[in-house]
């Protein structure tokens, strides 16, 4: 009994090692990210937008416009690479109306995916829901208010506050801002998800 209890002990210490080996954490793209990078985490998140413009505004920097299917801009990523060090940066656009129908704001539905987004095109972590459940579970101890700027003479704040929540995962530095809501306004919106590294 005492052989076959050895034996069974073994077997599970190197089925438990084949398991560990096994997992592997999301890739690291080079940066700064490719258009195909972008695509290819945006069908990974099930986001339907496409890249409408992609710019350089400085070396070792790309910026994608992002678009929805009716052709409306979404989202802007950002992303910098060496000699800057690596950074994602994806910006999203407040839900005042916009009078040339050019834009819109993200669905507060469509946040996980959007989160799940930003985390594959960074890599690193081990799943991409990792930030976002980490988001999800700590997100009224972590977050804090943000300054506004003053709007301009004569208007009105977009928000009534903007919050930001930040966290340090895997080294990576992780923040998601958030604004909210005039009393007037429907919904929260989701403003930046921002990824570095912790030292930065």
């Amino acid at each position: 009994m005492k052989r076959f209890f050895g034996w069974w002990m073994a077997v599970c210490v190197v089925l438990a090692g084949c398991c560990g080996c096994g997992r592997q954490g999301l890739p690291v793209p080079e940066f700064p990210l490719e258009a195909g990078v972008v695509e290819a985490a945006l069908e990974r998140a099930g986001l339907p937008w496409t890249i409408a413009a992609e710019e350089s505004w400085a070396e070792g920097q790309t910026v994608y416009t992002l678009h929805d299917p009716e052709g409306r801009m979404v989202a802007i990523v950002s992303s910098t690479g060496e000699p800057q060090g690596r950074m994602l940066r994806l910006s999203f656009l407040p839900s005042e109306n916009d009078p040339y129908g050019v834009s819109v704001s993200l669905p507060a539905q469509d946040w996980e995916k959007a989160v799940i987004f930003a985390t594959v095109l960074y890599g690193g972590f081990e799943s991409g829901r990792e930030v976002y459940d980490a988001f999800l579970a700590t997100r009224n101890e972590k977050s804090a208010a943000v300054q506004q700027g003053e709007p301009p003479s004569g208007a009105r704040k977009t928000y009534e506050a903007v919050t930001e929540w930040k966290s340090e995962i895997r080294g990576t530095g992780c923040a998601v801002r958030i604004g909210q809501p005039r009393a007037d306004a429907p919904e929260s919106d989701l403003l930046l998800i921002l990824f570095c590294p912790a030292d930065q």
